[in-house]
């Protein structure tokens, strides 16, 4: 440094020696009396400017030289700063680690002169307030505050100070991160999280700590706390410490309140199923605009009120959240619930005359139990579960009696419980099949709907010598019976059966006999369903038995060559084709003694044609039809010379020349580039789905066009715009990219496939 300072003063020397030449000093109150004349020259101007006024000691400033061009060497002065003497245009970052009020001066030297400017007081830095200091950690969450911030009530003045803390592992507020408010800059305050190094210590935030706000207001050495809102639209806004977070304040009031905390009861605390609980909460701190919400585990309970009541049913934990408009508290309460007795009757039950009733019954919860009875029976022990009841004769005449069991409360419930069951008194099993014979046709059923009679069974059962079976099943009164073709139709007749099996005690079973036989119906076979093109016409392929005579018929409006053959031709009239399918139906008329003729029909669904010109060179080819023949290789027969290559979006490839092929099979929501060596055509027959939604992923995707129309890129993207970047022609120029205000594609041309570029996932429509 003597070194530079010896060289600095020669330098000066030589210059002042030098004929022509011009020395001046610029300060803060404007440029030296010059000692030579500059014979006309212009006087250069010394200045500079700093990033920040105002600091908090430790911190660091950079400064930006505003100084007339030509400058040959500069010489920097930063009082109380380090480094304090820098030699170049742009010094690095200064940092100042005392408070002080600090000059800053710049001497630049021209071909022609040398000139200083001094800034006097130009840097304030400042330290922190008592108890503010705070350890920077390896975790933090920024919080920006910005100029504009909102004060309700009170403004944060140059030198005041805005802080997070945190509480200790002595249960002591900690500051965690603050800054200097110097009212023309915006702020970002660095809230640090605990050091995880130091298990005895907390130095920071742990992870969800609720930031505590303060200010402090320099001119009156005052500290406050504060209340704050956070910026709704950045990632952590709910005012808790998140590693790596990033939040920002929209107001701040101050001086504020107090953290709030709550404390939350419940009386009492001990109840029976069902009976009220007072539920409270008490607040210290907060703005003193509260709102509340109630909840509960299990789920089941909600509450907006400070104090609701609530009615539990079982052990619960009632949770509560506290809200200021500002920050939120909870806390929960348990309450134990006593269960209230309950009674289980048992079952209802069907004796045999004159046979008593044994009970097992079930109660709980209770101090003592009693049966009673409506009837003239009596109990052996009325105070026992298992006790036995005997019917008496008018019981049975009734037909029933209903026995009802009391399980008494015990404290603090007070409510009896009951549970009541019927004994039904049956007489003896009847069974009746009124008919003794019916004759069906083939193919039809026997239903015995309104023909069986039966009383007092448990069960029945239906047999049979033939091999079909009953529907729902063979338990039932009245079932149908399904002839089996291979084994019923060849007897001619059957013999059905049905037993009927009294409810138990009793043990009477009874049975009744009925005959069935079969004449054979018409049989007819449509054929299979089939698939054409819209050019197209079907050959029926019918097969009948058991008929005079045959008919074709159709839903449609087209028409047979012959109606009357099994193998008519069908010709698809013009609305057929435009509805994409119809019915085919054939009758067999039947013989007698069958009435009913016998229909099957067929689905003949009829294809849309997609032709699809594709040029020479690369392309980008889609349809909106959903092939019958997906087989990628079938669908490009036709253009298979001139096919050099074809692929999508996810690198499967269709390269004849190379024999691979790993597009398989055609995709309709995939678009598909393609490059032939000349022009070629390609038609898809298939139906037109009516879902034509795509979802896009974020980034870039291979759209196919699903319209048979061309379609206004403008309108299709509408939906999406706020997500879409770019829409873009395969292998042309013409794009759609509306953040710009570029559209040169104007319309989506059925056939082709465009790319797309999206923010974030999303799906469009053709309509």
């Amino acid at each position: 440094m003597k070194n530079f300072t010896l060289f600095f003063k020669m330098f000066l020397f030589l210059i002042l020696l030098s004929p022509g030449k011009v020395f001046s000093d610029a300060s803060r109150n404007g440029p030296r009396e010059s000692f030579i004349d500059f014979s006309g020259k212009d006087i250069p101007v010394v200045d500079f400017s700093a990033s920040l006024g105002l600091i908090i000691a430790g911190n660091n400033i950079s400064f930006t030289d505003l100084s007339s061009a030509g400058g040959t060497s500069w010489v920097w002065n930063f009082q109380g700063g380090t480094p304090s003497i820098y030699l170049g245009k742009v010094p690095p970052p200064i940092t100042y680690n005392s408070a002080g009020n600090f000059d800053v001066s710049l001497t630049v030297v021209w071909p022609d002169t040398v000139i200083t400017e001094t800034k006097t007081a130009f840097i304030n830095v400042v330290n922190l307030p008592a108890d503010w200091n705070f350890t920077a950690t390896g975790s933090s969450h920024l919080i920006s505050v910005p100029i504009n911030v909102v004060f309700p009530s009170q403004s944060l003045a140059y030198g005041d100070f805005i802080g997070v803390f945190y509480i200790n592992q002595d249960g002591i507020e900690k500051c965690g991160g603050a800054a200097v408010w110097d009212g023309i800059n915006g702020k970002v305050v660095v809230a640090f999280g605990d050091d995880a190094t130091t298990t005895t210590l907390k130095e920071g935030f742990a992870a969800n700590e609720m930031l505590i706000w303060k200010s402090f207001l320099s001119a009156i050495s005052e500290e406050n706390y504060a209340a704050v809102l956070y910026n709704a639209a950045l990632p952590n806004k709910n005012g808790k410490f998140q590693d790596n977070g990033l939040s920002a304040l929209t107001t701040i009031v101050t001086p504020g309140f107090p953290p709030m905390s709550i404390t939350v009861s419940a009386n009492p605390e001990s109840v029976c199923e069902g009976d009220e609980v007072q539920l409270s909460v008490d607040i210290n701190g907060g703005s003193g605009d509260f709102t509340f919400s109630w909840t509960s585990v299990p789920a089941g309970f909600t509450s907006d009120q400070q104090n609701p009541l609530a009615y539990p049913v079982q052990d619960v934990t009632y949770n509560v959240v506290v809200s200021d408009g500002f920050t939120s508290e909870s806390a929960a309460v348990e309450v134990t619930v006593s269960p209230a007795p309950f009674a289980n009757a048992g079952a209802n039950t069907i004796i045999c005359e004159n046979e008593t009733v044994i009970l097992m019954a079930e109660a709980g919860n209770h101090c003592g139990i009693l049966w009673q009875s409506n009837g003239l029976g009596f109990f052996d022990d009325p105070y026992s579960l298992s006790s036995t009841y005997f019917p008496s004769p008018i019981d049975i005449q009734n037909g029933e009696v209903e026995l009802c069991l009391t399980a008494l409360p015990c404290s603090p419930c007070a409510v009896p419980a009951v549970d009541c069951i019927a004994i039904e008194i049956i007489q003896q099993v009847t069974i009746d099949i009124i008919i003794d014979q019916a004759t069906i046709c083939y193919e039809d059923s026997f239903d015995f709907t309104g023909l069986v009679d039966a009383a007092n069974y448990e069960n029945l059962q239906w047999f049979t010598t033939g091999g079909g079976f009953f529907s729902p099943d063979n338990n039932v009164l009245e079932p149908i019976y399904y002839p089996s073709p291979v084994i019923d139709y060849p007897q001619g007749c059957i013999q059905i059966s049905v037993t009927a099996f009294s409810v138990n005690p009793c043990e009477l079973a009874l049975s009744d006999n009925f005959t069935l036989c079969f004449q054979a119906p018409p049989l007819v076979n449509a054929g299979d369903n089939a698939t054409i093109c819209e050019d197209e016409t079907v050959i029926t392929m019918a097969y009948a038995e058991n008929h005079c005579g045959i008919l074709w018929q159709t839903s449609g409006t087209g028409f047979f060559d012959d109606p009357a053959s099994a193998g008519a031709v069908y010709f698809p009239s013009a609305i057929d084709i435009s509805n994409g399918s119809v019915d085919l139906c054939v009758t067999a008329l039947p013989c007698a003694p069958c009435a009913e003729p016998i229909t099957d029909c067929i689905t003949l669904t009829i294809g849309k044609i997609h032709t699809i010109t594709i040029p020479s060179g690369w392309s980008g080819v889609s349809s909106f039809i959903e092939p019958f023949e997906s087989d990628i290789e079938f669908i490009m027969s036709p253009a298979i010379q001139e096919l050099i290559i074809m692929y999508n979006l996810q690198g499967e490839t269709l390269f004849p020349e190379e024999e691979i092929n790993t597009l398989i099979n055609w995709d309709r929501l995939s678009g598909y580039v393609i490059k032939t060596s000349g022009e070629a055509q390609i038609a898809l027959c298939g139906a037109d789905p009516a879902n034509k939604t795509i979802q896009l992923t974020e980034g870039w995707n291979l759209i196919p066009i699903l319209s048979e129309d061309d379609l206004s890129v403008a309108d299709i993207f509408l939906p999406i715009l706020d997500k879409l970047i770019i829409v873009q022609e395969v292998a042309g120029v013409k794009l759609y990219y509306p953040e710009f205000g570029i559209n040169t594609l104007d319309y989506l041309e059925s056939g082709k496939t465009y790319f797309v570029k999206v923010s974030e996932a999303c799906t469009i429509s053709f309509p």
